[in-house]
């Protein structure tokens, strides 16, 4: 079983809750029961978009999982970017290869290229990880990467850091 992060794969809820949002190839990595995502979609892809996506909720001392669910599609995602709102939504951006992510009111409903390059997403969880609010692809004519996601204190401004090879 194999999990991938980054340093910015990391953010705190307002109770000092844990998130981490990365990645993993394991098919039994521990999500809780009701998570919106319960199976892993499959590996895939390259850098470090290898595996499904997770999100995952610690407690503040680390001594609890208080939810976790897989976020990918058949071909593998990266996940590199997480924040949290003043209610706790919990939103991510990444990287992914997959033309079967699951979205939710999407502004791009699927994928812009075919599996040999990544299209950039964005994501809205509840706090408690059993509902997707809203999942998108962003993408344009070349290869698309969320790096790193920002929110404000209200949940009405979400901004998406990356890096794009479109024109």
């Amino acid at each position: 079983d194999i999990e991938y992060g980054e340093t910015h794969n990391l953010a705190l809820d307002k109770n000092g809750d844990v998130i981490v949002a990365a990645v993993t190839k394991s098919f039994n990595f521990p999500v809780t029961a009701g998570a919106f995502q319960t199976q892993h979609g499959g590996n895939g892809g390259e850098y470090n978009q290898l595996g499904d996506g997770f999100v995952a909720k610690l407690a503040t001392d680390g001594s609890r999982l208080l939810a976790s669910t897989y976020y990918g599609g058949a071909s593998g995602e990266g996940l590199e970017g997480v924040s949290v709102d003043s209610l706790g939504n919990i939103y991510i951006s990444g990287g992914t290869y997959s033309s079967n992510l699951a979205t939710a009111n999407p502004l791009m409903g699927s994928k812009n290229l075919g599996s040999g390059r990544p299209d950039a997403f964005a994501a809205k969880f509840s706090s408690d990880l059993t509902t997707l609010v809203f999942g998108t692809y962003l993408s344009g004519s070349g290869w698309d990467l969320g790096l790193a996601s920002i929110v404000n204190h209200q949940g009405t401004a979400f901004n998406i850091v990356g890096e794009t090879k479109s024109l």
